[in-house]
């Protein structure tokens, strides 16, 4: 979670707090309130009916109202006096009142249209940073809702980046911290692109998602057809991938290089075959050798072509449904019907 915010410091004099003209927000600068808050460089002015909507979840929030008294204009009652709030967001603010003052129907979760995803994004990011555990929570449930909609397009990446670091800071969203890096997978499998790789690995590593960098390390790797491996005299700046940052560059190179060596080692040394728990095979020990035997004719059999050496996993997939083929066919070695291995499994 975020660290508390620092809560705001009195004012001991009226005036400007920079150089820059505010500007009134054009749609929640309200004549009629009595509250005015700047938020960077925009004014916003609520109305006093509305204050226990924006205090009653935030403590800073409620004592940013509480207005001193004495000689001095009170803050907030004009333009060049109005409250500041401390390490604020604009457009975070903006989503704040935007959903804090809708009706009921406008915030029921189902009813929230996909292009509102950033707005609710924003509010769940100030709702994180003033601890306002409720908002954070419906922030979340709504991010969820459009990932899973079968009625959604898609969010966008602009929308996947902020909703990535939204989970990692929200309480009650490890399936949307697993849920994001799907999506953004399947968008990765669809364009394989390397600005696309770029942005997510980009925002993997801010959110510091490491489940997320590793697949797509591997979508990469695995992605580029006709790719040999690093050769032995290689350095990660003859590596071919120009436009990722240097780590993702070197992260690469050393991910080629194991991925690689594990493919030959697989070569020579079929995975080990263990007999399931609760199984009982009385020639388990004739069965593995059979088994060294099943695989090494399996990846004979198998295109391994189709597969540059860092696609271990594709390669394994072939050579399991080769030698799957070759059981049913009844041709090749066996092994008791009690002990036949899952190459997939063993590896």
């Amino acid at each position: 979670m975020t660290s508390n915010p620092l809560k705001r410091a009195r004012s001991s004099s009226p005036g400007p707090i920079s150089h820059s003209s505010p500007v009134r927000d054009p749609e929640y600068y309200d004549e009629d309130g009595n509250c005015i808050i700047r938020v960077e460089n925009v004014l916003f002015k609520a109305l006093k009916t509305h204050h226990v909507f924006l205090t009653r979840e935030s403590e800073v929030l409620a004592d940013m109202f509480k207005l001193p008294q004495g000689h001095l204009p009170a803050e907030g009652t004009t333009d060049e006096n109005a409250i500041v709030l401390p390490q604020g967001d604009a457009p975070q603010f903006r989503a704040f009142l935007r959903y804090t003052l809708a009706s009921r129907l406008d915030t029921q979760v189902d009813h929230i249209p996909n292009a509102a995803a950033e707005a609710v994004l924003d509010l769940g990011h100030f709702a994180s940073k003033y601890m306002m555990t409720s908002w954070l929570e419906w922030s979340v449930s709504v991010i969820k809702y459009l990932c899973k909609s079968p009625l959604n397009p898609g969010l966008s990446v602009d929308v996947l980046r902020p909703a990535l670091l939204l989970a990692k800071n929200a309480p009650k969203a490890s399936e949307l911290w697993d849920t994001i890096p799907d999506l953004w997978k399947l968008r990765l499998q669809q364009t394989r692109s390397l600005p696309k790789y770029s942005d997510a690995l980009d925002a993997a590593e801010a959110a510091g998602h490491r489940t997320f960098l590793v697949d797509i390390y591997y979508l990469i790797l695995s992605a580029r057809r006709g790719y040999k491996g690093p050769s032995r005299t290689a350095t990660s700046q003859q590596f071919p991938y120009h436009g990722l940052a240097p780590i993702h560059i070197q992260r690469l190179f050393a991910g080629s290089w194991s991925l690689t060596m594990l493919w030959q080692q697989l070569m020579n040394h079929p995975p080990e075959y263990r007999l399931p728990q609760h199984w009982d095979c009385a020639k388990h020990a004739r069965c593995t050798t059979q088994w060294k035997q099943i695989w090494r004719e399996g990846l004979r059999s198998t295109d391994m072509d189709a597969h540059n050496p860092a696609d271990v996993i594709g390669r394994i997939d072939s050579a399991e449904k080769t030698i799957c083929e070759t059981d049913r066919l009844g041709i090749g070695p066996k092994v008791m019907y009690t002990c036949y291995p899952d190459p997939g499994e063993s590896v």
